[in-house]
């Protein structure tokens, strides 16, 4: 089974700051991938375009590495994305809504994915990731199982 925990974040300013994502994937317990990714600044960012970009390069990941097949479960605090990813919510409008259609184009390339909410207090490294990716403005990877580009 692969384990997805994935973040957002935007600041100082919400919309409007700058944003960055983070994931930590795991395959049978073990490490396998983990991202900070900067998206950018301006009155098109938001927190939850941040949260969707976590999703999306989780996604992106997972299929650039065949596990499209595998049982795979994400994890995040967001429940905006939790329940929209589960289709109980709607998409309307919002900052979003680009990177919600993009989430949900990737979604259909799985055969068995869920997605759980947690408490934010259980999303530590993925949260993390996203404000490191804030902070350095920049683009990191770790992939201790592939050839790494960069240690987070």
């Amino acid at each position: 089974m692969i384990q997805v925990w994935y973040d957002g974040a935007c600041g100082p300013n919400n919309p409007g700051g700058h944003t960055g994502s983070g994931i930590s994937i795991k395959e049978n317990n073990q490490i396998i991938y983990q991202e900070s990714y900067y998206l950018g600044y301006g009155e098109t960012m938001s927190n939850n375009v941040a949260e969707y970009l976590g999703v999306i390069r989780a996604l992106t990941y997972l299929l650039s590495i065949y596990k499209h097949n595998d049982k795979i479960v994400c994890y995040g605090d967001s429940k905006l994305t939790i329940m929209q990813m589960n289709k109980r919510w709607r998409c309307r409008k919002g900052l979003y809504k680009q990177y919600y259609l993009q989430a949900c184009f990737l979604l259909k390339q799985f055969k068995n994915i869920s997605f759980i909410w947690i408490p934010r207090h259980q999303n530590e490294d993925a949260d993390e990731l996203s404000k490191f990716a804030i902070e350095t403005k920049s683009i990191s990877a770790y992939s201790p199982s592939y050839a790494p580009t960069c240690q987070v």
